[in-house]
């Protein structure tokens, strides 16, 4: 094995965007994600797709580029695609940003499942107490702010508490707020595995229904996950969700990545390892061929095949 094949560091069970480039672990270039979504008219995104995708690295992605913050992060992205997107670079560090990841919540019961969705809105209510200050909140919000952060709110305030920070949020910066949101749906799948699958659909209903629709604070939500739950049961309070699935042209190779991106690292080095990374891709891991032409790897799963979606696994 050649001495630059040994010195790759490979980002394993990495999700954070700015570890990875920090720690210099191989990147496979995805940033043109950020100006797809940029570009995309629609103000709801839901983008699932399989396990090992890449869901949360996207979303960690789109925080570093999008969010608002003190520090300058451009070394983070000057060396990839997205750096000569104007139009993108435009909106670098402009937004003041709600990133929150539901993967974890993984409950036996509604009740715990409810528990672990107060810490998560503790925990995002914690990283913005900035707000506590300003003088744009009134007294009345800024004391339903402090019940949340003591996880003392109703299931009300709880169910309202992502819309009601991207008011304060909105009020303090003026300026609209990205909403990002990965694996929205695990909660409710362990729901239906669990056996509290209609109070995990009432709750999350209005609970995503309040911070997505007709909210004139968002500038973009962001919605990643495994599953398309049906609108009429998850999303029937909400018109204007825009679903990108793999049968979609468009983001078709913002996620997993192509037998192209695979073999890139090692062309022009002189090692036989890329004959062995594409005999490993041939007859290992599955292919996902879809209806816009496009092949897509989840390589962290040899031998599973996705069959949702209208994509076929393929392991030839």
């Amino acid at each position: 094995m050649d001495n630059q094949s040994t010195s790759i560091k490979l980002p394993i069970g990495m999700a954070d965007f700015r570890e990875l480039r920090e720690d210099k672990r191989l990147y496979v270039d995805k940033s043109a994600f950020i100006s797809e979504a940029l570009r995309d008219h629609a103000k709801i995104l839901l983008l699932p797709r399989p396990r090992r995708f890449g869901k949360t690295l996207n979303l960690s992605l789109l925080r570093y580029f999008l969010e608002k913050r003190d520090e300058d992060l451009s070394e983070l992205f000057d060396d990839l695609v997205v750096w000569q997107d104007v139009e993108a670079r435009a909106h670098f560090q402009d937004y003041p940003t709600i990133f929150i990841t539901f993967k974890d919540i993984k409950e036996g019961s509604f009740e715990d499942t409810f528990q672990a969705i107060q810490d998560l809105i503790r925990q995002v209510y914690h990283e913005h107490r900035y707000v506590l200050d300003a003088p744009e909140l009134t007294p009345e919000q800024k004391d339903r702010y402090r019940r949340l952060l003591r996880s003392e709110g109703s299931k009300t305030m709880v169910r309202n508490a992502l819309r009601d920070l991207t008011e304060y949020l909105y009020l303090v910066n003026q300026k609209q707020v990205v909403l990002l949101l990965d694996e929205y749906d695990t909660p409710i799948q362990q729901g239906y595995l669990r056996g509290f699958y209609d109070e995990a659909i009432d709750f999350f209903r209005n609970f995503y229904a309040a911070a997505l629709k007709d909210n004139a604070y968002l500038f973009r939500g962001i919605l990643t996950g495994i599953l398309r739950v049906a609108r009429e049961s998850l999303f029937s309070g909400l018109n204007n969700v825009r679903v990108r699935s793999l049968l979609d042209p468009e983001y078709a190779t913002s996620f997993g990545f192509t037998e192209e991106e695979m073999l890139h690292e090692r062309r022009g080095t002189g090692s036989t390892e890329s004959v062995i990374t594409r005999k490993i891709l041939s007859r290992s891991h599955p292919r996902l061929a879809c209806q816009h032409g496009s092949a897509l790897r989840g390589p962290f799963q040899p031998g599973v095949g996705i069959r949702a979606g209208g994509c076929a696994a393929d392991s030839t």
